[in-house]
């Protein structure tokens, strides 16, 4: 009984030291990867789970940043690899440490959209508000990249709905953009759905521009002022009609979209139409008067 008594402890012991034990750096030699700050930063944005581990194990410490001055963590998030992330930020790894460009791994998550990083990231403490040198926050970047899962997530943990850089706030890009869905959940959350830009430039002329009639129709059902116009004075039919935008025309005009508005030149759909060509878009507007071709019309693309 003693001598079986004895090899039991012996047995928990061995499990509870992990015995016999190796040395991580051994085994790091083992598999090709140095020991050294790059290859933390490598290995986590390429998503080896067994490296990262081992270069912890090493004493690596999780913050550590490589020649270009990313993390591990940044680029664990870039790629888009949950495991690496979390096992980093079981470490200690700083969510909101920047890297070049300011650039914060939430913001790098966003980006990707992997839904999964985002939530490891906002669970450990990361912040929505950072922004990056050209001043794209998370959820700008999240709303460029057309990622609606992450749009929600960012909004859900606090990110303000009406975001904005120095060209426009986070619905007029996503109304630009065609994203219904994006769309929805910023007016869901406040955004304001008639903001304009530096140019006077409203959501909806920025997906009239574009020909989203899809984003029209659900800005108009949030009651969006379909006859708001821009610094010279063009409204969003104005912008549709100039672009032979047909479907987002017959949305404009469903919405009550008075066809015979004029710019500060005098403009009209139906002339800036026709100037362009755009004959289905006369057919279709039916009001309004062709002015001489000798107006001109401004660029009416978005930025």
């Amino acid at each position: 009984m003693k001598r079986l008594a004895w090899t039991a402890a012996l047995c928990v012991l061995t499990v509870a030291c992990g015995f016999p034990r190796h040395d991580p750096r051994e085994e790091l030699a083992k598999i090709g990867v140095a020991y050294s700050p790059d290859a933390l930063v490598a290995q986590a944005g390429a998503g080896d789970t067994r490296a990262v581990e081992l270069l912890l194990a090493s004493g690596m410490h999780p913050g550590t940043a490589d020649k270009a001055g990313s993390t591990a963590l940044l680029n664990a998030c870039a790629g888009g690899y949950p495991d690496v992330v979390r096992m980093l930020l079981d470490h200690g790894a700083d969510p909101n440490q920047a890297g070049p460009h300011y650039m914060t791994p939430l913001m790098a998550a966003s980006w990707t959209g992997n839904v999964d990083v985002v939530k490891a990231l906002l669970a450990k403490g990361a912040s929505v508000e950072p922004t990056d040198d050209t001043d794209d926050s998370a959820l700008l970047l999240a709303v460029r990249a057309r990622r609606p899962p992450v749009v929600k997530l960012l909004l859900d943990a606090g990110a303000k709905a009406d975001t904005a850089n120095v060209a426009w706030t986070a619905l007029q890009l996503a109304s630009f953009l065609g994203d219904v869905a994006t769309v929805n959940l910023l007016i869901a959350h406040g955004a304001s759905i008639n903001a304009a830009d530096d140019r006077g430039m409203t959501p909806l002329m920025h997906a009239a521009s574009a020909g989203h009639d899809g984003v029209i129709r659900a800005l108009l059902a949030r009651h969006a002022d379909v006859n708001a116009h821009d610094a010279w004075g063009e409204t969003a039919l104005m912008f549709a009609a100039n672009n032979g935008q047909t479907a987002a025309v017959r949305a404009l005009k469903d919405g009550g979209a008075d066809v015979n508005a004029r710019n500060r030149t005098g403009g009209t759909a139906s002339s800036y139409a026709s100037l362009n060509g755009h004959s289905d878009v006369v057919t279709l507007l039916g009001a309004g008067s062709v002015v001489p071709a000798s107006i001109q019309p401004r660029d009416q693309g978005a930025p």
